[in-house]
């Protein structure tokens, strides 16, 4: 059946001419709804936060919240992306990211068809070795869509929406942002219309969060050796507004080394979880497994030299160094004088930690009247080939107190 020839000057104007993307949203919106309710700051000092919205790492995405993937082309973000939905629906780290719980994920791309996923799944399959209860948890928890006709408002109303409603998933990913958008990607008006106007009301409906995965810029001459994780926030194609409405983003970026890659958590970073040598990072590099499509955490030795996230290692034993040879040294007094040496707090606790452990350090409770006992520590005796040090024998011959002490020694080395 033939659709209806515009009868009018004004239809056919607007049947080749058709409005903005950002104009064309007034007709999917509902009524309008009230304003949101205000909170008095007082309500906040003794407010709670609620952790079980939590999804990824220290609320890095939430319920409700939103991250964003950037990736040069053929970089490998459709990889790292399935490498993330499988280990995270199986409660799995994935890129140093821990999920809250096993996570029930839906993904919706566009760029790769029935046979690039059969690939890519049955080659983190084998990476993985993944044993019968993990494919029965996966078959519950993660779900795939091939879309790549609908864009901007029918992609949202007609395929997002009904999908949600089905699965009723921890977390929507769409992959990538422009084959849906379906308008300027330059323009905060169409991004925001997407995005903040159609998108983030779906969020708060369905109580999940979302990862859109977005390209880099066509080109990209930028020198990075000396870069913060945070000055690749702004790297992704398009408008500004796409990171300002994002609450995290994670940037990878291509190395001289092949299949190497170095991650930027380039936005909410604190909260990603990474660590390297005790003190958070925002950086780490990954690589592609050898002989599976899996990733993995690139060893200490395997990173390009002189692209360590932090340039100054610390180690125990330079928490060791400030405790006194003789005498002891309040717990807390050496975590702040190792901090005024450049250890961070965290990391200091975590070596004193590492010093007992390894009997190099001793902690000792010393009684105070009216208050907790205090935390003090001192070094542990002096050891030699395994053994005590033992006085010589003609110490002992001039010290009797000694002599005694050294013919048991010697009889019970």
């Amino acid at each position: 059946m033939n659709a209806p020839i515009p009868s009018s000057a004004v239809e056919r104007q607007n049947l080749f001419n058709p409005p903005p993307l950002a104009d064309n949203w007034n007709t999917f919106e509902k009524k309008p709804e009230p304003p949101p309710d205000a909170i008095s700051v007082v309500e906040l000092f003794s407010g709670v936060i609620d952790r079980s919205s939590t999804l990824l790492g220290d609320r890095y995405l939430e319920r409700g919240g939103s991250m964003v993937m950037v990736g040069s082309s053929g970089i490998g973000k459709s990889s790292a992306s399935m490498d993330q939905d499988i280990r995270w629906a199986l409660g799995m780290e994935s890129f140093g990211i821990k999920p809250s719980r096993p996570l029930k994920i839906l993904t919706i791309q566009a760029e790769n068809d029935r046979g690039d996923l059969i690939e890519m799944a049955q080659g983190v399959k084998k990476g993985m070795k993944l044993s019968p209860d993990q494919l029965k948890l996966l078959e519950q928890n993660l779900h795939y869509v091939f879309e790549q006709s609908r864009t901007g408002s029918s992609f949202l109303s007609e395929c997002v929406r009904p999908l949600l409603e089905k699965h009723r998933p921890d977390i929507l990913r769409i992959d990538p942002f422009m084959a849906y958008l379906g308008g300027d990607i330059t323009q905060a008006k169409d991004t925001a219309a997407f995005l903040r106007q159609r998108l983030n009301p779906l969020l708060t409906e369905f109580r999940c969060g979302c990862i859109i995965v977005h390209h880099t810029t066509k080109t990209s001459s930028r020198a990075t050796a000396n870069t913060r994780p945070d000055d690749f926030m702004y790297i992704g194609a398009g408008s500004a507004d796409i990171v300002n409405w994002a609450r995290a983003v994670l940037v990878i970026e291509s190395s001289e080394e092949r299949g190497k890659y170095r991650f930027h958590a380039a936005k909410r970073g604190g909260r990603i979880g990474w660590t390297e040598n005790y003190q958070r990072t925002q950086q780490k590099w990954f690589q592609h497994s050898k002989g599976s499509l899996c990733w993995e955490e690139c060893k200490a030795d395997e990173i390009p030299e002189g692209k360590s996230a932090h340039r100054t290692k610390h180690k125990a034993e330079d928490v060791l160094k400030l405790i006194p040879e003789d005498g002891t040294i309040g717990k807390d007094e050496l975590i702040d004088k190792a901090n005024k040496a450049g250890v961070p707090f965290r990391g200091g606790r975590l070596y004193i930690k590492e010093l007992i452990k390894k009997g190099s350090v001793i902690e000792e409770n010393i009684p105070r009247k009216g208050a907790r006992a205090e935390l003090v520590l001192k070094r542990a005796p002096r050891i030699k080939s395994g053994y005590i040090n033992i006085p010589k024998r003609d110490e002992l011959v001039n010290d009797p107190a000694l002599f005694s002490q050294g013919q048991n020694n010697e009889n019970n080395p």
